[in-house]
């Protein structure tokens, strides 16, 4: 599979920003909810991991869990990222949306 570097060729149209800004919103706000789920910390998953007490099972699900955590919190940097270029309100619709999947893809690949 090839790789598109012109984001204006991508199958993807945009329903409208305010959709666009609603759908981002629902995401960060669905990954934040799902934070709260988790037993400890960020912080506390490090320490845990940093000490000489876990098993090996126990050690490789604290890095998974941590993983997820990681993955929640890029996923809210990324739609806070794209509602920052949505709302900015200078460029035109389709600049917005060119912008939009760039940032993506760099947040993706940096």
């Amino acid at each position: 599979m090839g790789t598109i570097t012109d984001v204006r060729k991508l199958p993807i149209s945009m329903i409208s920003l305010e959709n666009e800004k609603l759908t981002l919103q629902l995401l960060t706000d669905i990954c934040s909810e799902q934070l709260k789920y988790y037993p400890t910390t960020a912080e506390e998953d490090e320490r845990m991991l940093k000490g000489n007490s876990l098993t090996y099972n126990q050690r490789n699900c604290i890095m998974f869990r941590a993983s997820e955590k990681n993955t929640l919190r890029l996923l809210i940097e990324v739609a806070q990222r794209g509602m920052q270029i949505l709302e900015g309100g200078l460029l035109t619709e389709e600049e917005s949306k060119i912008r939009y999947f760039l940032e993506l893809k760099h947040a993706f690949n940096p």
